[in-house]
Order: structure tokens, then C-alpha cells, then sequence
């Protein structure tokens, strides 16, 4: 069970796959807007298989603060493809 947790004193890391996406990016947006958690780094990991399995980004850059106190990082498990290519 996820929740934000304002009175938590650390930064906050919301690590998804799959469709965990969801609920860490609504965790994402409410700490970006709270008040309480302006001077805390979000720092937000999504992993996937391939390069095209990760997503997020894109949801997290419309929030004030991405690239300063709000971190992605994207993650894969294969880095080439089963031929042995690269994706």
C-alpha cells in the first residue's frame, strides 16, 4: 500500500514497473505541490525490459521543480535484444 507520508523527514523515492506507474506518479504530483515537502528531492525510478517499456517521463517534466528536486532515472533489465542488437 503506497501513500504520500508528508511528516516522513527524508526525500522521497517512488520506484515503479509496469503498472505501478499509476500510483507513484500521483504520489509524485501531490509531494510536488505540497508545501510541507518543498525542500525534499523526489527522486522517481521505472524500470522496464526494453528502452520502449519506459515511461513516465513525460508525466513528471510537467511538474514544477523536474530537474532540479524531482529526479527520473529509467531502468532496463535487457539491454539488447534477443538477436543481440541493440534496441
Amino acid at each position: 500500500m503506497a501513500y504520500l507520508r508528508e511528516e516522513a523527514p527524508r526525500d522521497i523515492l517512488c520506484l515503479a514497473g509496469g503498472s505501478g506507474l499509476s500510483p507513484m506518479v500521483s504520489i509524485s504530483r501531490a509531494a510536488a505541490k505540497s508545501p510541507a515537502l518543498k525542500d525534499r528531492n523526489i527522486h522517481f525510478i521505472y524500470g522496464g525490459r526494453t528502452p520502449r517499456d519506459v515511461c513516465g517521463e513525460a508525466m513528471l517534466r510537467e511538474l514544477e521543480g523536474f530537474g532540479t528536486r524531482i529526479h527520473y532515472i529509467g531502468a532496463i533489465s535487457m539491454p539488447r535484444s534477443i538477436t543481440g542488437r541493440r534496441w
